[in-house]
């Protein structure tokens, strides 16, 4: 098993939500880890044949986990998808199936989702209520890597706090 570098909090503090990749030829998959117990629910149910769930992002109410799918096993024919953080049917909110959708955030007020995509370089936004998506703003890469990287994934920078909070240490 092992855990994807990107994880959402609980508005109470007392889970997060994270990808997972259990064994090599399974898909990822969204679940919530209890921070008092450790133990570990999954929320997401990618289907067989694909790469799986990725880059969870928790509304600010707690209520609802947009995150990304891949459609197939290879890295690319990504959407973003939307569910009840309880669990539940996902519904997909875009249809652009870009090679890269990462680094989901709600808007305070939790009606939009902010999301980059790849090729095009630029932030969207969507209404998980109503079905219009437009282009929000171009903006440049950013990473935390330590290799300097301008990779636009967010960097490694939650790996150890992911592995510690995982294993228990």
């Amino acid at each position: 098993t092992y855990v994807l570098p990107t994880l959402s909090w609980s508005p109470d503090g007392e889970w997060l939500v994270l990808s997972e990749k259990g064994q090599e030829n399974e898909p990822a998959r969204v679940i919530r880890l209890s921070l008092s117990t450790l133990e570990k629910e999954p929320l997401t149910s990618p289907p067989e044949d694909s790469a799986g769930d990725f880059f969870p992002a928790l509304s600010p109410d707690g209520r609802n986990l947009a995150f990304v799918r891949s459609g197939g096993r290879d890295w690319g024919g990504q959407d973003l998808w939307v569910q009840p953080s309880s669990g539940g049917e996902a519904r997909r909110l875009t249809s652009g199936t870009y090679d890269l959708c990462a680094d989901l955030a709600w808007t305070a007020d939790g009606r939009e989702i902010l999301f980059f995509v790849l090729p095009a370089m630029r932030v969207l936004r969507r209404r998980p209520k109503y079905p219009s998506i437009g282009r929000f703003a171009s903006v440049g890469l950013h990473c935390s890597r330590s290799c300097g990287s301008d990779c636009g994934l967010g960097g490694l920078r939650w790996w150890r706090l992911v592995e510690l909070l995982t294993s228990g240490s």
